[in-house]
């Protein structure tokens, strides 16, 4: 699809996202239509499975007026229906796809699901015996903003289901939806039951096309796309399908455009406030700095277990350990030595949490790059081969307070070096701060870019004498909305973790808030997150829009 402004590769599933609601709803109709063609150039007929919602008017529309396809052998089913609804209510599923498509088409045949019927578990076994009779070749469905597909909420998804069609009872989050969706006045309007085909009667068919737009959806493509094969998104489970593509719109995708995490301290030091607030605003992971007043290297077992509990209830993982190390003195052999053990229990801790980055510095600045580089590689050199042997990634960040203190001086290291692990972590906020201003975009990323795997996220503002101050993304120097078109069309792939660095209301200075650690750094972070996270899905959103 070449003119998806991403596509994302997740398990087997490929998900396309695309700038508008028109342009996704085209593509995915043009999808389906071009398989269709496939399908009746070799088979005589063709069984396909449509699903009724919104959210599928524009595929629809692009389907029924894409040229050339013989609708005479082609056989239309519907995937769910309500029971009890008036035989000609507009909300009837059956009713919505006889007028947007059943009707304008010469179909072969149209099999009707009825939630009507005397004998509800006849029906389901009539329905399922007509699947049996027509094997499923193509179904066009959408997600719920729970994950659900078909009526499979995750209170009821069976991945092995035995049955083809069952009754299910609604989850409330879904009966909501029809309300937020205008299909219903109120939710004691929606039926609390309904006729569903099963999950594995949907992904039986070889060839699906999901389609899902608007913001409602962003949370539940997240999960399927980014999140582990789970019943409590049952959409998860097309990341396992041999053919699924998923088509969004900038909004529905705006969560997987970046692989978006938070430094969990920038929140708070309690990991589950801070996890909470991540998973509302669409992250996919959480960075360990400080958790519980304890630095990574002091986490004990007792505390790597609760995190990993509580990062796995809010589907979330970790990505990486914001450990200091080589924050330290170049000339103290001591200091090193305190380094490289802080090094080993921090990729310990990456091990146990299934993180796969440790960060580190370069030392606090005495002579520069030129001059100290050569020890400084050696060091990098060093910490890079204990990586390697756990399967780790070191990422070098710059900061003004150590020897590669911009873009410029981190690029000059990286040219000397060849450690296939070693990546730059590009700090965007940290040119800002920086004594000797260089602007963070284009002029500072375009010296990192070619050797980026890792981005934190903050900004600021510099005073007339060139002292910085933290701020909420978008007041200050960092211009986001470029440097995210800049990293969409590059094709970044990387984790985008906001590091807050302000906050709106704390008794902290700004130098004391650039030194993270404790629980009094963290205060008065929650509400400035919330902020900046805001600010953050806005510019997402906006530079999808205009991609």
């Amino acid at each position: 699809m070449t003119n998806a402004i991403k596509t994302i590769i997740s398990g087997k599933l490929t998900t396309f996202v695309y700038r508008t609601r028109a342009e996704m709803g085209k593509a995915a109709g043009t999808a389906a239509g071009e398989k269709l063609k496939e399908l009746l150039a070799v088979k005589d007929e063709v069984n396909v499975i449509f699903a009724a919602a919104p959210s599928q008017n524009e595929m629809l529309e692009a389907l029924t007026s894409f040229p050339n396809i013989d609708w005479t052998r082609v056989n239309g089913f519907h995937m769910d229906e309500y029971i009890g609804l008036s035989k000609d209510a507009p909300q009837g599923f059956g009713n919505f796809l006889r007028e947007r498509i059943f009707k304008k088409l010469p179909f072969k045949n149209v099999y009707y699901l009825d939630g009507n019927a005397a004998d509800l578990s006849a029906e389901c076994a009539r329905y399922g015996k007509l699947l049996e009779e027509h094997p499923v070749d193509m179904v066009c469905m959408g997600i719920g903003e729970n994950g659900h597909i078909a009526f499979n909420d995750p209170w009821v998804a069976d991945f092995n289901d035995p049955v083809k069609v069952k009754t299910v009872l609604l989850d409330p989050v879904c009966r909501q939806q029809q309300v937020n969706d205008g299909c219903f006045a109120s939710l004691d309007q929606v039926p609390q039951q309904a006729l569903s085909l099963t999950i594995p009667a949907l992904t039986a068919a070889p060839y699906v096309v999901c389609t899902v737009p608007a913001a409602t959806k962003a949370q539940a493509v997240l999960h399927a796309v980014r999140g582990p094969v789970t019943p409590d998104c049952p959409a998860s489970i097309l990341q396992t399908h041999p053919s699924a593509r998923m088509f969004c719109d900038a909004q529905s995708g705006r969560d997987v455009l970046f692989r978006k995490g938070v430094i969990s301290d920038e929140i708070s030091q309690n990991f589950e406030e801070a996890a909470k607030l991540a998973a509302e605003y669409g992250c996919e992971a959480l960075e360990i700095r400080g958790v519980w007043g304890k630095q990574p290297q002091e986490l004990d077992d007792g505390d790597i277990e609760k995190i990993n509990e509580i990062a796995a209830k809010y589907r979330l993982s970790i990505c990486s350990i914001s450990s200091p190390i080589f924050k330290c003195s170049i000339d103290s052999g001591e200091e090193l030595e305190q380094h490289f053990e802080i090094a080993k229990k921090c990729m310990d801790l990456a091990c146990k949490m299934g993180a796969k980055y440790v960060r580190a510095f370069t030392f606090w600045r005495k002579n520069g790059v030129e001059t100290d580089g050569p020890f400084i590689l050696a060091q990098l050199g060093k910490l890079a081969a204990m990586a390697k042997e756990k399967g780790l990634t070191v990422l070098v960040e710059h900061d003004p307070s150590v020897s590669a203190c911009n873009a410029g001086e981190l690029r000059y290291l990286f040219e000397q070096m060849n450690f296939q692990n070693v990546k730059i972590l590009w700090d965007p906020g940290n040119q800002i701060y920086n004594k000797t201003y260089l602007p963070p975009y284009p002029d500072g990323y375009e010296q990192v870019k070619r050797y980026l795997s890792h981005i934190h996220l903050k900004d600021a503002v510099r005073d007339e004498n060139g002292e910085a101050q933290g701020c909420a993304l978008g007041d200050g120097l960092l211009p986001l909305k470029e440097q995210l078109g800049a990293l969409l069309k590059d094709g970044y792939d990387g984790f985008l973790v906001l590091e807050t660095h302000f906050r709106l209301q704390t008794k902290l200075s700004d130098e004391e808030l650039k030194r993270p650690g404790g629980v009094q750094f963290s205060d008065g972070g929650y509400e400035a997150s919330k902020l900046c996270f805001e600010r953050l899905n806005e510019a997402i959103e906006e530079v999808a829009s205009n991609a």
